[in-house]
């Protein structure tokens, strides 16, 4: 038997006997991963800063509320929904290891009026100095952030203060209800205007200090805590050991109230895979065809070799390893090449790209392939290309040994 180092240096000296195929195979191979690496840089980079923005837009890593139907209907009527010992949970959240911070937060359907105009909001109140901590998804646009201590102020998306006509410094009423059942109303200042990347949350979006807003509802307490975790990582384990520790009430992750995230993973990974799949084709046809006209070549090579004793497995098992080889270099080049790109683009600020459905701004994005991704793709590539050399390698062993002579 062949020891395999051996068997795979007389595969590259075959293949060099090739020339200029081999180079159009490796090439075709080289091409697919780098635009795989790019795709995954994107794919990655784009769904980092989503996470980003989905936690640090007043989601949390973790929140901790009184059932799953606060969920669905907690925006219209919190109050039943209302933590009795919000208290005594911040206190045990906050002793965990892995938890940055818990923040009580309160979000409730309201209607904005300001000169003779009127549009329902989405309010979002958290105590101000956290807030301007961990909500560093919301951009202020125009005016002042709310400042801490302070009471009486809020902060509109800028859909809505476009909505209202208002900037920075006019008055803005709200309508609430209350726990009691009825209607209050406050008149607020506002500081200035919010933009995110979300077109849909700046057409809806106020934001206001908790304290306000339990002035407005007429109640003290809060239906929900926000938990920030020191590392993203940690989110389900933390997650698995509250449900464990706080068995009557209800953990969702950050990813879980966020089906948007979800959503566009999915397309993503779909888009990956279809490319993949793409690229594994070209590579597994590429090598197939080229290992092919190698075999017409060296008909009567093939033929001397099986007259002096080489069987049919031993001859394949030759196809075999310069199918691999052909893969594993084309998989080399092709990594090396897609991360070196990558890197380029990066050191020249990336690449600026339009506004995504959904989203109100353009956004620069860089590429950040995962280093486990290099890894799958060559190895389905080298995957591939062992299949592609199977076909010619069975087609040249099946010969009879007199036909190949004689051509």
């Amino acid at each position: 038997m062949t020891h395999p180092l051996k068997a795979l240096a007389m595969a590259v000296r075959n293949l060099l006997r090739g020339g200029r195929r081999t180079v159009s195979t490796l090439l075709a191979i080289l091409v697919g991963l780098v635009g795989l690496t790019l795709l995954d840089g994107y794919i990655t980079y784009s769904m980092n800063g989503l996470r980003w923005s989905v936690i640090h837009s007043g989601t949390g890593h973790i929140q901790v509320v009184k059932s799953p139907a606060f969920l669905d209907e907690g925006d219209s009527d919190p109050f039943p929904f209302m933590l009795d010992n919000a208290g005594q949970i911040q206190d045990r959240l906050r002793a965990m290891p892995q938890v940055a911070d818990v923040v009580p937060a309160v979000s409730f359907t309201a209607v904005a009026s300001a000169n003779g105009k009127t549009t329902t909001v989405m309010v979002t109140a958290l105590p101000t100095d956290k807030a301007a901590r961990y909500l560093e998804a919301r951009r202020i646009e125009a005016g002042k952030d709310l400042a801490a201590g302070q009471t009486g102020s809020i902060l509109l998306g800028r859909g809505v203060a476009r909505k209202l006509g208002v900037a920075p410094g006019a008055p803005v009423s709200l309508f609430a209800l209350t726990e009691g059942g009825g209607v209050n109303t406050q008149t607020y200042g506002v500081t200035g205007t919010t933009a995110t990347v979300i077109a849909a949350l700046d057409n809806t979006a106020v934001f206001m200090d908790l304290s306000d807003a339990q002035a407005l509802m007429g109640t003290q307490q809060v239906p929900q805590l926000i938990v920030f975790l020191k590392e993203t990582a940690d989110t389900n384990p933390v997650a698995a050991k509250l449900r464990a520790d706080l068995g009557g009430l209800t953990i969702r992750t950050w990813e879980q109230l966020s089906p948007y995230y979800q959503q566009a993973n999915s397309a993503y990974q779909l888009v990956l895979a279809v490319a993949r799949f793409i690229v594994l084709i070209v590579a597994l046809f590429s090598i197939s065809g080229t290992l092919s006209l190698s075999v017409m070549e060296r008909l009567r090579e093939v033929g001397t070799l099986r007259a002096f004793g080489t069987r049919r497995a031993g001859l394949l098992t030759m196809f075999v390893w310069e199918g691999l080889a052909l893969g594993l270099a084309g998989a080399l080049v092709g990594c090396a090449a897609g991360a070196g790109i990558s890197g380029l683009l990066n050191l020249f600020g990336g690449v600026t790209m339009p506004p995504q459905p959904g989203t109100s701004e353009a956004f620069r994005i860089l590429f950040t392939p995962e280093t486990s991704k290099f890894f799958d793709n060559a190895l389905w590539v080298v995957g591939a290309s062992i299949v592609g050399a199977l076909f010619p390698g069975m087609l040249a062993s099946r010969r009879k040994i007199a036909d190949l002579l004689r051509a």
